[in-house]
């Protein structure tokens, strides 16, 4: 089978191609995108890390801030270019630059063959208690938000009411999916059919956590969406950002039974990656 990896990534070259040097086995691509805002000498190692890699395409670079739009937009570039190739994926995955697998590339094959023509997403509908702090997700939706007026917060909010286009229902979830070829070719339809839609979410807090499963919760393939979520993360610091792992999370990552974890800094600690690839990645 076909797997795209589709990685979003800002920092650490080394680190990205420790990532794809692990998943490149088998029948595999990869879509980069590449901050635009990260500095030139990382960029220009970066591409030296993947040179020769003909499986490896990079993706036209958009200005990513946190919480707005832009990675929602960077998102859609790099599905753009999949299908853009002409052989869409049995599944594409989206990564950070920051994560690594927990298995094998083959035991990640067989693991979508499993779930062959399913998508899997993490998701839930709103409001929810996961986000409670937020009107349990709800006002990331019902308030429209500026990315890039500062003014205390990082997104300017504007306290006016708005509605969510006709036809949808909210729903929330993490940011990384695996969705199949077929869906990313109609979720390109749909936004081209109902333009309205892209330009709500255009001014949404956080809209890579909050379009895809809106969206496919409310089409006619909500029943293959499947309510997995792929990646350990720790959240157990309270933070905006989940903790990063170090050689003492190893018995967690070990226990989770996930296919990836994030986040990952080889800078701050390279171990858990050798561990990683010793004890999990590696396996055979």
């Amino acid at each position: 089978m076909r797997i795209d990896y589709l990685i979003r990534a800002h920092t650490a070259p080394d680190q990205l191609a420790r990532l794809v040097g692990r998943l490149d086995k088998g029948d595999v691509r990869f879509y980069v995108h590449v901050n635009r805002l990260t500095d030139d000498k990382t960029l220009a190692a970066m591409q030296a890390g993947l040179a020769g890699r003909e499986n490896v395409v990079w993706l036209p670079r958009v200005a990513c801030y946190w919480g707005g739009f832009s990675l929602l937009r960077a998102t859609l570039v790099g599905i753009e270019a999949i299908l853009a190739s002409g052989e869409a994926p049995d599944h594409a995955i989206l990564l950070s630059g920051q994560d690594y697998p927990l298995r094998p590339p083959a035991e990640i094959e067989s693991y979508f063959a499993e779930h062959n023509g399913r998508n899997l997403l993490n998701h839930f509908s709103l409001p929810a208690p996961e986000w409670a702090g937020e009107g349990g997700g709800l006002n990331r939706l019902r308030y429209p938000h500026f990315e890039r007026v500062r003014y205390r917060t990082r997104l300017l909010r504007l306290p006016i009411p708005r509605r969510l286009p006709d036809g949808l229902e909210p729903h929330g979830g993490m940011a990384f999916w695996a969705l199949t070829g077929e869906t990313l070719a109609w979720l390109m339809r749909f936004v081209g059919e109902r333009p309205e839609v892209l330009r709500f979410f255009r001014r949404t807090k956080m809209p890579d956590e909050l379009f895809f499963q809106t969206v496919l919760l409310s089409s006619p393939l909500a029943g293959t969406v499947d309510n997995e979520l792929l990646h350990y993360l720790d959240w157990s610091a309270g933070s905006a950002h989940p903790a990063t792992l170090t050689a003492a999370d190893l018995p967690k990552l070990r226990a989770s039974g996930k296919l990836f974890a994030r986040k990952f800094d080889a800078a701050a600690d390279s171990e858990i990656l050798d561990l990683l690839d010793a004890e999990l990645v590696g396996a055979s």
